[in-house]
């Protein structure tokens, strides 16, 4: 691996996010995930979870859609502001 798409110090939180949805979350339910996430939610969440990619831009277009296509509960893995790979902002789209 070359480059990891989350800092070290964060894959155990990532994991720990992706173990808790697959407990937690319900049929009604998908993730909207940014590219950096992509992989780690293939890899952790069972084959029937919605996930749902914006790229690398913002989740808030992705999860209007995502509301209006019938989502009750629509997840989403951010970054404390400023903090996050390459200081992404903090989301406008609150859950």
């Amino acid at each position: 691996m070359l480059f990891n798409t989350v800092p070290l110090s964060d894959c155990r939180d990532v994991e720990n996010s992706l173990l808790w949805l697959n407990q937690n979350a319900n049929t009604n339910s998908c993730l909207v995930t940014h590219t950096a996430f992509y992989g780690w939610a293939l890899l952790y969440l069972e084959n029937n979870f919605t996930i749902k990619t914006y790229g690398f831009g913002f989740p808030d277009n992705s999860a209007r859609s995502q509301s209006q296509q019938g989502f009750i509960h629509i997840y989403l893995i951010w970054w404390v502001n400023g903090s996050g790979l390459h200081g992404q902002p903090t989301s406008t789209w609150f859950f």
